[in-house]
């Protein structure tokens, strides 16, 4: 016997505008070191007042800039030091690469202290800085507390509106003290957005019961907030078709619509729902990047070798604009928000499991940040080779990927550490997912579900042979097992 199922299910990667932060930690000796290479300097010393980027960055001849003092800069266990570093256009600073480096306030010259007061980091009229995979440490349990806590760690030192101060993942501030507004971020006219976290919604028609669910995982306390709404199956309805129509699930606390428009490359999620995670509203609108990836697949054989029990399958890759309200805080979209979604239609059988994982946001290609995504799938096809649910996508283009297999570290079902590579061996798919947090369905007779949350490592390549990194990049799984 088979059941029939239809889903609706959006991911989305938010960045959205976030609290400031300020944090006590201890303080660490100077030593100085000398070099003159690329990469072998482990202590870097910049002054945009007296230093010269044809310097050697020692204490008493520094460079000018942080672009030089991070080529001179030692990939294990390096510091920068800065006092009073001005930003007045756009830039982007990280330590990608580099193990357990830090940027820190520069001492002074009287032992153990910090250099008298002011901002780290200054942000002038305008000014647009990105920082991401970097650590930065105000030693603010400096001896010399009066001129260490006196300035916030960043500071926008006008009113202009448009400074912008955005904070990737990967960065940290830390070691802040100040007497004024913020330790961390202290500002007048500043924006400031953060990549905070990751979204699951889905709606579902799995007669004779349909459900919606929204799983929020927020990065900064690596904390799931999630909602279930279960409604009888004539409440819950899957669009018939994605050129115009919708998705739509209510309930008395909850209700989700997923509006279709693909003929003209967009759609619309809003919603909302409370419960024992608190409220929680969606508005996103989506405009599509690249060319869809859909697909019609076999679930089962018959004896004598036909298929039947066919899956429709269509993914779509946006970029993403709106809000997301979370217990009154609401989270804005910026150039960085991407999402997809993923429509399902097909008779699974009744005893069916699949593995999933995805990514989307912006990385590095051919020297430039550009939007990226895949859909990696092990689902029931019985014919994987031919029929899949596998897909990169770029900016403009997508292309299609072989069958891939998922292994859970050590072989446990609730794994910290997934592997998926491709089938074949042919090393075209090489991922590790370091899971960091799970929510799990409960549901505990009938089907076993697992969101896990967390980073991959590795790459993907597409049908002309290029390698995609994706060190870093967020992923969002799905460990599916049905029973009924």
């Amino acid at each position: 016997m088979e059941s029939a199922k239809n889903r609706c299910k959006i991911a989305v990667v938010c960045a959205a505008l976030a609290a400031l932060m300020m944090g006590l930690l201890g303080m660490g000796g100077v030593h100085a070191a000398w070099a003159a290479g690329e990469g072998t300097v482990s202590e870097v010393y910049v002054s945009q007042q007296d230093g010269d980027d044809a310097n050697l960055g020692g204490a008493d001849d520094p460079v000018k800039t942080f672009e030089r003092a991070k080529a001179l800069l030692v990939k294990d266990g390096g510091t920068i030091y800065l006092s009073n570093y001005s930003v007045s256009s756009i830039q982007s600073w990280d330590l990608k690469g580099y193990t357990n480096a830090c940027v820190k306030r520069m001492p002074s010259r009287e032992a153990g202290k910090v250099a008298v007061g002011g901002h780290l980091i200054s942000l002038e009229a305008g000014a647009d800085l990105t920082l991401s995979d970097i650590v930065i440490d105000g030693w603010g349990d400096s001896a010399d507390e009066a001129a260490s806590g006196r300035d916030g760690l960043i500071g926008s030192v006008s009113n202009d509106t448009s400074t912008k101060l955005t904070l990737e993942n990967g960065c940290v501030l830390q070691n802040n003290r100040s007497s004024q507004m913020g330790g961390a971020v202290e500002g007048y006219g500043l924006n400031l957005t953060m990549d905070e976290g990751s979204l699951i919604s889905t709606g579902y028609n799995m007669r004779p019961i349909g459900f919606s669910i929204f799983v929020w995982h927020n990065n900064a306390d690596n904390k799931i907030y999630a909602w279930r709404n279960l409604v009888p199956v004539k409440r819950a309805k899957v669009a018939k078709q994605l050129l115009s129509d919708n998705c739509y699930c209510k309930t008395k606390k909850s209700e989700y619509k997923i509006i279709n428009d693909f003929a003209n490359g967009k759609a619309q999620c809003v919603g909302h729902t409370k419960g024992k995670s608190g409220e929680f509203a969606i508005d996103i609108s989506f405009e599509r990047l690249s060319p869809l990836a859909n697909g019609v697949m076999p679930l089962m054989k018959n004896k004598d070798g036909s298929f039947r029990n066919p899956l429709y399958s269509e993914k779509d890759f946006f970029k993403a604009t709106g809000t997301i309200t979370l217990n009154g805080k609401t989270y804005k979209t910026n150039e960085r928000s991407v999402g997809i979604i993923d429509d399902h239609k097909g008779y699974y059988p009744f005893f069916s499991h699949y593995d999933w994982l995805t990514t989307m946001g912006k990385t590095e290609i051919d020297g430039e940040q550009k939007f990226f995504a895949f859909n990696l799938t092990r689902n029931q096809s019985v014919d994987q080779f031919n029929y899949n649910e596998n897909v990169i996508w770029l900016e403009g283009e997508s292309f299609p990927m072989p069958p891939v297999v998922f292994t859970h570290k050590d072989g446990k079902k609730k794994a910290n550490e997934w592997h998926i590579r491709d089938e074949a061996g042919q090393g075209l798919v090489d991922i590790t997912f370091k899971i960091d947090n799970v929510f799990y369905m409960p549901i505990p007779v009938a089907v076993y579900y697992a969101l896990p949350y967390g980073k991959i490592y590795g790459y993907v390549t597409d049908t002309n042979g290029k390698k995609y990194t994706v060190d870093g990049m967020v992923g969002i799984g799905e460990d599916k097992t049905t029973r009924i």
